[in-house]
């Protein structure tokens, strides 16, 4: 019987090691995918997204000049251009505009446009800085899912105005 008892508790021991063995190798797993996001979520952080929002800005700021520069320098007449899309100094006959003039989008339509949309895009950048700043392997499974909830809908982003951008794109 001690036979027994000795081979059983050398089972369980083999057993248990095992199976601390496997809870060590996954908690291993979970630090380093802990490790690799942090890194990956500072990286998010620090470059792409703050980089092209800085690209996005200086593209507005262009648009802006350019808008800038077209009301200061073209002649009085372009300034009704601007609110109905038309050269009005190149014809007065109506067969001689086409039709192409008329669904053209107006240079402070589109400039509106990319001043919305950067709006909108720097709000979802703030949003999404403000939850990488708050992950932790600490955060609650209800806390990450809705971070992850509110990462994925883009509360700032209106789909609409994004179709309509796309759109404007001759």
């Amino acid at each position: 019987m001690g036979s027994d008892v000795g081979k059983l508790k050398s089972e369980l021991k083999e057993k248990v090691l095992k199976l601390f063995k496997d809870f060590m190798t996954r908690l291993a797993k979970l630090e380093e995918l802990g490790t690799s996001g942090s890194k990956l979520l500072t990286g998010f952080k620090q470059g792409l997204a703050k980089s092209i929002l800085k690209e996005l800005e200086c593209l507005l700021e262009d648009v802006s000049s350019a808008i800038q520069t077209a009301t200061e320098c073209l002649p009085p007449a372009w300034d009704n251009d601007f609110s109905n899309g038309l050269d009005l100094q190149a014809t007065n006959d109506e067969e001689d505009i086409k039709s192409s003039d008329l669904q053209e989008p107006e240079m402070t339509e589109i400039a509106a446009m990319m001043g919305i949309i950067y709006s909108m895009l720097k709000k979802d950048y703030a949003m999404q800085e403000k939850i990488v700043i708050s992950l932790n392997l600490k955060s609650l499974s209800v806390e990450l899912e809705s971070y992850c909830l509110m990462w994925s809908l883009h509360p700032f982003i209106n789909d609409e105005i994004m179709h309509r951008a796309w759109r404007l794109i001759p």
